[in-house]
């Protein structure tokens, strides 16, 4: 037997209870949804390891400010080393053939720079003959200064230094290497390849101080590289 008017009457509030109890549980929902993914977002973003640096490295040449531009987008903490050739020392020296310091974490190194002693020979089949077809000049260095990039965007610099020692070692030509892991860092990025420039510079000026070398060496204020402002 079909409904009354008045048995239809009397169920339309209970209906509309129910609704308004479902609109409100699918509300509740979706408030507690966007709740825990906010709180899962912040929890994530309080776990990431934030980036610490040293102070200073590498002979104290580079800051804080010169590690953060050669960062890019690195987490962890890490920390200075030195002494992966002959040169044990934590501070720059004259004399040595090779010294180098990496700023690393475990294996990965951040950034790594070598100072090295090269003899006329050596120097002239680098940089003169330019063996490395891949290799890209930077132009810009001035005419005592040669730099060359590397296909991984290591960054070499290098230029005469007549110094006390070299009458004896024939050492007459200083070479600085900055290089870092591209999985830390992305070596394309223009950013990364200004600062490795400019802390190549940095520790070109002071080695050819170190090693009080005679001969006029003009570095240039600062290099460009194409894409940076």
């Amino acid at each position: 037997m079909p409904d009354t008017p008045e048995a239809s009457i009397e169920s339309g509030p209970s209906e509309r209870r129910v609704a308004w109890y479902r609109r409100r549980r699918m509300v509740f929902a979706v408030v507690l949804t966007v709740v825990v993914g906010a709180g899962s977002g912040l929890w994530w973003w309080a776990s990431r390891d934030p980036l610490k640096l040293p102070a200073s490295a590498c002979w104290s040449l580079l800051d804080q400010n010169d590690l953060r531009s050669l960062a890019g987008a690195a987490q962890g903490t890490y920390t200075v080393r030195h002494g992966e050739h002959d040169g044990d020392e934590i501070a720059l020296l004259p004399g040595i053939r090779s010294q180098t310091c990496t700023v690393a974490q475990d294996y990965r190194v951040l950034s790594g720079v070598t100072v090295r002693l090269w003899d006329k020979l050596t120097y002239h089949d680098v940089y003169e003959a330019n063996a490395d077809p891949a290799a890209r000049r930077q132009s810009d260095l001035g005419p005592d200064i040669q730099g060359l990039w590397e296909e991984d965007s290591r960054m070499r610099l290098a230029f005469l230094c007549d110094n006390p020692a070299a009458e004896l070692t024939h050492l007459t030509y200083l070479e600085v290497v900055v290089w870092g892991d591209s999985e830390l860092v992305d070596p394309k990025l223009p950013s990364v390849r200004q600062a490795r420039l400019d802390a190549a510079l940095k520790v070109a000026k002071a080695a050819a101080t170190t090693n009080a070398c005679v001969n006029p060496v003009h570095f240039p204020a600062r290099a460009k590289e194409p894409g940076v402002v």
